[in-house]
């Protein structure tokens, strides 16, 4: 009887040994995961993130276009203070925003570095292409276009200093951004067989090549938010 006791206690023993083996093995993944992530953070963490915004006017009074998600991010450089700033438009009522921003300051107080036309990014989403197509190589056009490149001529990103309206309290968020207006300039190339409809029959489409820019189209649009904070009683819709 004593030997069996012995046998199945070894046993006992095989298993809890194998058992804190696992543990060990997957602390061990958790643990390089985290230092994973750590290797991969973004450079402008301080400025990253999702947040829910309204356009107000000069008087900062609400619009009524609000509860738009703002989107701030990293750019591929991964480099401080140079980042994407995104907005859809989601309900139709307003453009969508997409530009790279390279700013002086701090998140609690920024700028663009240059408000020159040439320097600022371009809102991408606003260069549309004409709804002519070309009919051959090399064919030009230009066209006008507002909002095709932005910058930031006030940015504020304050900690804990906005209420949510589930009453929690999150980072505010504060923008004043110039959106320029102008000439873009197209020009006409040959489309790969496989984007043709017909990949026997020559097919030619348009692609922006130039922007100039006119200053009476530009256009300063302020939004004022707040961080999201992922709670279901924050939830506009």
């Amino acid at each position: 009887m004593r030997k069996v006791n012995e046998k199945i206690i070894k046993k006992k023993s095989m298993k809890n040994i194998k058992f804190y083996i696992s543990v060990l093995c997957v602390l061990s993944f958790l643990s390089s995961c985290e230092e994973e992530l750590e290797i991969w953070d973004s450079a402008t963490l301080d400025y990253a993130g999702r947040y829910i915004t309204d356009v107000i006017n000069e008087a900062e009074e609400v619009t009524d276009i609000t509860h738009r998600e703002f989107n701030i991010y990293n750019t591929a450089n991964n480099v401080e203070n140079e980042f994407f700033v995104e907005l859809s438009h989601e309900r139709g009522d307003f453009f969508d925003v997409k530009f790279k921003s390279f700013v002086n300051g701090s998140s609690a107080s920024f700028t663009s570095k240059s408000l020159d036309f040439a320097n600022v990014g371009e809102n991408t989403p606003a260069i549309t292409l004409p709804d002519t197509p070309p009919t051959g190589l090399g064919e030009v056009t230009s066209e006008k276009r507002e909002f095709i490149k932005a910058g930031i001529e006030e940015g504020k990103i304050l900690l804990k200093a906005a209420t949510s309206i589930g009453g929690n309290i999150c980072d505010s968020l504060y923008l004043k951004v110039k959106f320029m207006g102008g000439d873009v300039g197209f020009v006409s190339y040959l489309l790969d067989p496989e984007d043709r409809e017909n990949p026997e029959v020559e097919e030619f489409a348009w692609k922006a090549q130039t922007l100039s820019h006119d200053a009476s189209m530009d256009t300063t649009i302020y939004f004022s938010g707040h961080r999201y904070t992922g709670f279901p009683e924050d939830d506009y819709h």
